[in-house]
């Protein structure tokens, strides 16, 4: 079975990364074929499909100059990105998962409307992505 395992971090950064990294162990040790898409770090792991992952924004720098232009960017990033769709739904089309598991993601790195395909879905996700996520689906779209 393809599995593609979506996460903000692809690097060891907490509970949430060290879940994804373990769990992705454990499936490839029981025969599945595991790939990973995630925001762009120079701390990332090695990974064949970095060139699909999302260009990282780093919103405690932007907060240090709070104007607004970056006040634009950031929700640009937050309520939808261009990047994030085109990019995950070549990762679809390069992996062609029977299981997208996504834990503890942000709307930077992918947005609702990219699952248009038939694919199994597993979310493991906060509070913060969940309320995020009903206002984008409910009062904009």
């Amino acid at each position: 079975m393809n599995i593609l395992l979506v996460n903000t971090r692809h690097f060891y950064g907490g509970g949430d990364s060290t879940y994804t990294f373990s769990l992705g162990e454990l499936l490839r040790d029981n025969g599945h074929n595991v790939s990973f898409f995630a925001m762009q770090d120079e701390r990332n792991l090695p990974d064949p499909n970095k060139d699909l992952f999302v260009s990282p924004i780093d919103f405690r720098e932007i907060n240090r100059d709070k104007n607004l232009v970056n006040g634009l960017k950031v929700m640009g990033r937050v309520i939808y990105s261009q990047e994030a769709r085109r990019k995950f739904s070549r990762m679809l089309d390069r992996v062609k998962p029977d299981i997208v598991h996504l834990q503890n993601i942000y709307m930077p790195i992918l947005h609702h409307r990219s699952f248009s395909r038939p694919n199994g879905e597993i979310f493991q996700l906060y509070g913060r992505f969940m309320t995020t996520n009903w206002f984008v689906r409910t009062v904009i779209f």
